[in-house]
């Protein structure tokens, strides 16, 4: 252990001792820990790339010591799955959160529920916007989960999440039939829409963010009802 280490530990034991009188329980400090790490590990990954950030980058970032990142995780690539689990579940949120809202708000205060075509309006761009925070990492993200079994399990988990809600919309408003017919769809929808975004946001297109919105809607809209899309999604097709 070489001199600054020997600090960095010293003044961790100090915190330690002083949150400890202060009434804040360990197993809480602990998870507040786990969080700073996190999220010091996001940014510096984003920023530099997984290969290219050492384990003592993300210490300083979340002003830790190095010793204290493997207390939570084994090695720097169980931290990357671990980052990865934090940012899948808010992608989730904020893929859906919009519409989610605009549903409750409409059972909640009596307003009219949004249509169809525009709940996928909402859902293309929280996704748009979600991936959009960090695309290198989901660069990193997409190739850990080609050679990591375990976390390929967990990305399709919430894969598989949002094709069962997005297949409870397509009964909802009549798109397609409860049954195997609407769980291909949901899929399918699901598989189109993120690889779209992704591709958009890693790669860019001659197409502006507002263009990609409004032909991705549209080209789902004719899709799930041939021959019914509004007078907006027109102008764009």
């Amino acid at each position: 252990m070489d001199r600054l280490e020997e600090v960095r530990v010293g003044k961790k034991a100090v915190v330690e001792d002083l949150l400890g009188r202060l009434g804040l329980p360990k197993q809480r400090r602990a998870r507040k820990t786990r969080q700073t790490v996190l999220e010091a590990a996001r940014e510096c990954f984003n920023e530099h790339g997984f290969d290219r950030t050492p384990i003592k980058d993300i210490a300083a970032a979340a002003g830790v010591s190095v010793g204290t990142i493997y207390e939570h995780f084994k090695d720097k690539r169980t931290l990357l799955k671990a980052v990865g689990q934090m940012e899948l579940r808010r992608l989730k949120s904020e893929a859906f959160g919009p519409f989610q809202d605009a549903i409750v708000s409409a059972d909640r205060d009596g307003t009219e529920l949004p249509d169809l075509e525009e709940i996928i309006r909402l859902a293309i761009r929280g996704t748009l916007e979600s991936f959009r925070s960090y695309p290198r990492l989901l660069a990193e993200l997409v190739d850990i989960a080609y050679r990591d079994q375990e976390f390929f399990a967990f990305v399709q988990e919430i894969s598989d999440e949002a094709a069962r809600f997005v297949q409870g919309l397509l009964v909802f408003f009549g798109a397609r039939p409860a049954g195997p017919q609407s769980k291909r769809t949901a899929r399918l929808l699901v598989l189109v829409c993120e690889g779209a975004v992704r591709k958009f946001t890693l790669y860019g297109d001659a197409l502006s963010e507002e263009e990609l919105v409004e032909e991705m809607t549209a080209l789902i809209t004719s899709y799930l009802f041939p021959g019914k899309l509004s007078e907006k999604a027109q102008q764009t097709s």
